[in-house]
């Protein structure tokens, strides 16, 4: 068996558990480690103008991103049980900041060397992908190695 560390994109969705358990069922073995990681995309904050003088929403700003954070957090701990009570090798990547989760997920698997990502597929519309984009598409033409996308 060779030693693999395989990241996994995980988000919260349910394209990103399937992601997980495919990972799981056909793809893990003693071997590997898991690399977690959760790129949440940058919130959406109410914004001030200059006609209500300089009083920032500073509260409102807080309360979001801490929302944000605790979000994010309890996703993580939801995965990492299910890993230690597989009893599998993993580490979660968090504390990074990136443009986009596409970039994030690139870089780190750069810089974790890994040997396959594996995420999951939310199945945009053509439409819809060209306005926004694709992370999946992102990290299918950008990834440093293998890239495994689970549809729905």
């Amino acid at each position: 068996m060779s030693k693999r560390r395989v990241l996994i994109a995980i988000d919260g969705s349910e394209d990103s558990r399937r992601a997980f358990n495919f990972y799981l069922d056909q793809i893990h073995n003693d071997g590997n480690t898991a690399l977690l990681i959760h790129i949440s995309e940058t919130p959406n904050l109410p914004v001030f103008t200059f006609k209500t003088g300089l009083k920032l929403p500073v509260e409102e700003w807080t309360k979001i991103l801490t929302d944000k954070v605790r979000k994010a957090q309890s996703i993580e701990k939801d995965y990492e049980a299910i890993l230690v009570q597989k009893k599998i090798k993993y580490k979660i990547l968090s504390g990074e900041t990136f443009a986009s989760p596409g970039e994030g997920i690139v870089r780190l698997a750069e810089k974790e060397d890994v040997s396959l990502i594996v995420l999951g597929r939310r199945g945009l519309g053509n439409w819809a992908k060209k306005l926004v984009g694709s992370v999946s598409e992102f990290v299918m033409r950008n990834s440093p190695c293998d890239t495994l996308i689970i549809p729905r």
